[in-house]
């Protein structure tokens, strides 16, 4: 008759923590009747309870395994720190009436105290921050939190490679990071040349990219303003008995790297480049010397917010560069804030803005 060990190891085989299986949750169902306390089988339960969608079941059984791998006589690094980066991810579950996020970042970083070297760990730790940026937007920090503990995952001996190179990806795609996306899409289909989203994501900035290059490189036809750049004073608030400076009117060509605090940048529309359901909201755009743009808009609808020809104002402009390969680039503003744009002279009404949500692979 099979030991509590061997039909662990024969449950393993099927991979449940990948995908469900009746016949490995069948298998650890009897180990576990054998032995109530042998590492790992609860752990294996959760997840077969977790991937048939009974997370609160899932979480208890995660839970059981923490206190059982927890005492000092019988402490077991690799199947604690497996078990508390599950629970990370099942307390933050949608299915969940009220994910806990700050719950799930927190028990994360208890993993990683169990142990540092656990690729594991960090990148649970990573998609921690990433889901809670995505859900509650509330703190930009999330992004690059998600970035650091991606990075030092992927200096471990062993960590979820294609996952990690997939949500980087999106991450870097999120932030208009389009070449560096590139790369980690890449990554992954080089470790799992059948990933149809990683392909998907190519393809989808690969058009996005040859309609920007199509539509800036195309003479324009948009008639000149007169006047390249002028200048207005602003009254402005008075802080510390100084009104603020003079803000600038400029073109694209007069900006600098980064953020420009002093300027404003008026364009017309030319064309949104995205899916209206996409985020951030892509534009081409062209300034007063008919040079085009792009504009990356976050948190607000398409084409019936921003239409084709309108006049946007874009406060303290964030310049940088538009490009797939680093061998091509455009102009680009980055627009977090949509409170510092005015389309046609007016702000854009609170109603109007969106949020994106990032789903979770397993």
């Amino acid at each position: 008759m099979a030991s509590a060990e061997d039909l662990l190891k024969e449950a393993l085989t099927y991979k449940p923590d990948d995908a469900y299986s009746k016949k490995a949750e069948d298998l650890l169902l009897k180990a576990i009747e054998k032995d109530q306390k042998l590492p790992f089988v609860r752990t294996n339960i959760g997840f077969c309870k977790y991937l048939k969608g009974d997370v609160l079941g899932a979480i208890n059984e995660f839970r059981e395994e923490i206190k059982l791998v927890s005492s000092p006589e019988k402490e077991n690094v690799f199947v604690k720190t497996e078990a508390l980066s599950a629970l990370s991810q099942a307390v933050r579950s949608e299915i969940l009436e009220k994910p806990d996020f700050e719950e799930s970042i927190n028990i994360a970083k208890e993993a990683i105290k169990v142990d540092v070297n656990s690729g594991k760990a960090w990148y649970t730790l990573g998609m921690a921050h990433l889901t809670r940026f995505f859900h509650e937007r509330k703190r930009q920090e999330d992004m690059q939190d998600a970035l650091s503990a991606f990075r030092f995952a992927e200096t471990k001996p062993s960590f979820p490679r294609v996952d990690l190179y997939i949500n980087r990806g999106t991450i870097l795609k999120f932030l208009m990071s389009y070449a560096a996306a590139k790369e980690d899409y890449e990554k992954a289909i080089k470790e799992d040349p059948s990933y149809k989203q990683a392909k998907d994501y190519l393809a989808e900035m690969q058009s996005q990219f040859d309609l920007v290059a199509q539509i800036v490189e195309r003479k324009s036809k948009m008639a000149k303003k007169a006047g390249k750049t002028s200048v207005k004073k602003k009254e402005g608030e008075k802080s510390q008995e100084k009104k603020e400076e003079e803000s600038i009117y400029s073109a694209i060509g007069q900006l600098k790297g980064g953020k420009n605090d002093s300027c404003i940048l008026v364009g017309h529309v030319v064309q949104n480049v995205s899916n209206r359901d996409s985020t951030p909201q892509v534009f081409v755009c062209e300034d007063s010397e008919e040079t085009r743009f792009v504009v990356a808009l976050y948190d607000i609808g398409g084409d019936d917010i921003i239409p084709t020809g309108a006049e946007l104002a874009i406060q303290r402009p964030l310049y940088g560069a538009f490009s797939l390969d680093n061998k091509k680039a455009y102009p680009m503003i980055i627009v977090e804030d949509f409170t510092t744009l005015t389309v046609n002279g007016a702000l854009i009404p609170q109603d109007a803005r969106t949020f994106a949500v990032m789903s979770e692979k397993k």
